[in-house]
């Protein structure tokens, strides 16, 4: 596993008044120069830290190794930032994401192995180390993917949303920066990472915190109501569109920019981005009904998302 990238994390609603769940963070330099100086330390008489992966809003994480007799295993390590362990709703959220990765077992998703407090009242939580890429880090140059490959990175998003949202989970933070690509057995597999935002669906229908990623939320995500399966598959439908054009269909620097042109600018269609859509027939319809505004004109299930897009690439 390694760590999440939270830029452009949404942490206020659209207008003025609202305010970040999260106490303001410490200085970076003062944060990154903490975790370093943990380099080689022992956790809970039980992992050894062996370097800084990276760092998001609200945990730092780390490559450990196991020290206590069930061999030199290396897993990553995530900790509460010790500038947040006095917030009730920090923890709440750390904890969270604890609480639901447990209950999504898939083999397309980082899986948990240990939780625990450290002696200073740390909250940690101990997962599978992924040895690879984020997918944010395959698209930062703006070139596309090769059309199979994309193709194999969605179907199994879409196969381990498929299990969550069968267990009633949604994940609301589907990006890029959260998709690890890993090589396994000599083919390549990802995992879905980072499921701190994450909240079943009775209790999301009533969120009232616009929280999430901003070039990944579809309207109702930036409206706090009515959300759905439906709400995670526009997120899929965005990293769909990324990997074949090298873009995101919708730009802007804030909530209003982006929400705005989701609204009222209809998408490039991507084969005019990348001619070598048009070698899979269906395949620019399927990613723009993805990404549709109106939820209802979006798949449903992200099993009918998945079918349809294999049968686009039978052909």
């Amino acid at each position: 596993m390694k760590p999440t990238d939270d830029t452009n994390s949404v942490e206020s609603a659209l207008g003025p008044g609202t305010r970040s769940p999260l106490p303001a963070q410490e200085p970076e330099s003062t944060s990154r120069d903490l975790a370093r100086s943990t380099i080689g330390k022992v956790i809970v008489e039980k992992y050894r830290i062996v370097h800084l992966l990276g760092k998001g809003g609200y945990g730092t994480v780390f490559l450990v190794e196991t020290i206590d007799g069930t061999g030199s295993d290396r897993l990553a390590l995530k900790v509460l930032h010790p500038h947040l362990s006095q917030s009730e709703e920090a923890k709440a959220l750390f904890l969270n994401e604890i609480r639901v990765a447990m209950k999504v077992i898939h083999r397309y998703v980082v899986q948990i192995r240990d939780v625990g407090a450290t002696k200073d009242g740390l909250l940690y939580y101990v997962m599978d180390y992924c040895h690879g890429v984020t997918l944010r880090h395959l698209l930062k140059d703006g070139t596309p993917l090769p059309l199979e490959r994309t193709y194999n990175i969605i179907r199994k998003i879409l196969r381990a949303l498929s299990t969550a949202h069968g267990l009633g989970i949604l994940h609301r933070d589907l990006k890029p920066a959260n998709v690890m690509v890993l090589p396994e057995k000599g083919l390549e597999t990802i995992r879905v990472l980072d499921f701190g935002l994450a909240a079943p669906l009775r209790e999301t229908v009533r969120s009232t915190k616009p929280m999430g990623s901003l070039h990944y939320m579809p309207p109702e995500q930036f409206r706090r109501s009515g959300f759905g399966r439906f709400t995670d598959l526009y997120s899929v439908g965005v990293i769909l569109y990324q990997c074949l054009t090298g873009r995101r269909p919708h730009e802007g620097k804030t909530l209003q920019e982006v929400y705005e042109s989701i609204l009222r600018v209809s998408p490039e269609p991507p084969q005019n981005l990348n001619p070598e859509v048009e070698l899979y027939p269906g395949l620019a319809e399927l990613t723009l009904k993805s990404i549709n505004p109106h939820p209802k004109r979006r798949y449903q299930t992200a099993r009918e998302f998945c079918l349809e897009l294999i049968e686009v690439f039978k052909t």
